[in-house]
């Protein structure tokens, strides 16, 4: 009896142990299933499954050491979307992130699976080429620009963009990765200088200009804090041109070394960066602290709009920080307006319906600005709390009496009209587009031939408008954003 109670204890045990061993191993397998996980998540981009920059630079490392070893060469290509930033702002990041993939999907058919392409974020791809030469690396270039060049179809969007690509040879163009991520870069913004939509093999030359522009990128982050930031301010006039209504906040960078830049020198990057979200509720809040200045000084009657990008547009926090700029400079919220452009506020037309809705119920007005010829788009606004359109200016350049544009003119200010949608005109420029505008009922204008933006300190040329309408000989001579 005692021997088959050892015998049963000890069968006990024994299974005991293996189910512990088993369940170790289960264990163990899950660790690494989960490891693997892991690693796959940190090493590749979630949206395009393909490699990301920690990949990428791994890749590139031992790359040069195996380079550098057996005295090979490879090719390194920096890729980025033209046109990308357009689909974005048109159709929505949902329909951008399709399009990513469907890019992605299309630079992969096209290469040998020795070649590595990563995903670095937003519209930027990199390729990594074992072994190539130049005349390879040109070649796979091309290819990769024509394929790309063909239209993409996503259920209903036909949409087009093109490849700007720059290319380093090992060890040619550079001996580490720093260098040859930094040359390729630079070959790739020197295509989109040249007309996008190709390639460029690195040279000397093209690193000054990258430097230049890297400097400028990085001195932007510093450029709040150091209050280089400046407002210079356009007037805008009822359309007789002898009253003035208030003014448009228009951005300068007073660059400590560089000078006055305008806004199409620091914005863009801004956007891909972000910092236009920072750079914009500056403007905001300097826009309300000078309107309140001005109002002290007994211009009641003075307004001041401030134009919103796409990142702002859509901040979660934009109706607080409206609120609390108006508050601390104790401003009448009608006395701020916000210029969105047409492609934001049709990109989304829902959103944007609840976005102004908000801004309306804050008391704050909206202008539609940068509306083109599409007045189709007019139906949409209808259902906008908006207060003003702004008619660009390229289509009051090309606008003369009699022409079929002044009847689609026409046809817009009626409708507008209907609407209770005030109608602006910018870039007024000659006597003539006045008397036009004028004539066919616009609400009020805008251009050189009125005022050019100015500094707030100059405003007082202004406020007592010449009865001939034109701007004063003393306003600064300064493009206009």
């Amino acid at each position: 009896m005692t021997i088959i109670t050892l015998s049963i204890l000890g069968l006990t045990l024994l299974i005991s142990m293996l189910d512990a061993q088993l369940r170790a191993a289960r264990l163990a397998a899950k660790l690494r299933h989960a490891n693997s996980e892991l690693r796959q998540l940190a090493m590749h981009d979630n949206l395009t499954t393909l490699p990301n920059r920690v990949m990428l630079e791994q890749q590139l490392q031992a790359q040069i050491k195996h380079a550098t070893l057996h005295n090979e060469t490879f090719a390194l290509m920096f890729m980025d979307l033209d046109g990308f930033k357009a689909v974005n702002d048109t159709w929505g990041h949902h329909v951008g992130d399709r399009l990513l993939i469907a890019v992605a999907e299309r630079l992969r058919s096209q290469l040998d699976p020795e070649i590595l392409l990563a995903r670095l974020g937003g519209d930027e791809f990199v390729m990594l080429c074992p072994h190539y030469i130049t005349q390879q690396a040109e070649a796979l270039a091309q290819r990769l620009v024509h394929a790309i060049d063909a239209a993409f179809e996503l259920d209903r969007y036909s949409l087009r963009v093109s490849l700007s690509i720059g290319i380093v040879i090992f060890p040619e163009h550079g001996r580490s990765q720093q260098e040859m991520m930094f040359n390729a870069d630079s070959a790739m913004y020197h295509t989109k200088h040249c007309g996008r939509n190709g390639f460029s093999l690195f040279e000397p030359t093209m690193s000054a200009v990258a430097q230049h522009q890297l400097a400028l990128a990085n001195d932007l982050w510093n450029a709040l804090e150091f209050h280089e930031m400046r407002l210079f301010y356009q007037p805008k006039f009822r359309a007789g041109g002898t009253v003035l209504m208030g003014f448009e906040a228009l951005l300068r960078w007073q660059h400590p070394r560089r000078g006055l830049l305008m806004p199409d020198m620091f914005l863009p990057r801004a956007e891909k960066t972000g910092q236009i979200v920072a750079l914009g509720n500056w403007v905001i809040n300097e826009a309300c602290r000078q309107l309140r200045q001005w109002h002290d000084e007994g211009h009641l009657s003075l307004s001041v709009s401030v134009n919103l990008s796409a990142l702002q547009f859509h901040q979660r926090d934009l109706i607080e920080t409206l609120r609390q700029a108006l508050q601390r400079h104790q401003l009448p919220e009608a006395s701020l307006m916000l210029e969105i452009s047409e492609v934001i506020a049709m990109r989304d037309p829902q959103f944007s319906q609840r976005r102004i809705a908000e801004l309306h119920q804050l008391g704050v007005r909206v202008a539609i600005d940068k509306f083109g010829i599409g007045y189709a788009n007019l139906l949409h606004l209808k259902h906008l709390e908006a207060s003003e359109l702004k008619i660009d200016r390229a289509f009051i350049n090309s606008l003369r009496a009699d022409s079929e544009d002044a009847t689609v003119v026409t046809a817009m200010l009626t409708l507008a009209q209907s609407l209770n949608l005030r109608m602006v005109a910018e870039g007024v420029e000659t006597e003539e587009q006045q008397r036009l505008l004028t004539g066919l009922g616009f609400d009020t204008l805008q251009g050189y031939l009125l005022g050019k933006p100015t500094p707030a300190e100059r405003i007082g040329e202004f406020t007592a408008p010449p009865l001939t309408g034109h701007f004063p000989d003393s306003a600064l001579p300064l493009t206009s954003a």
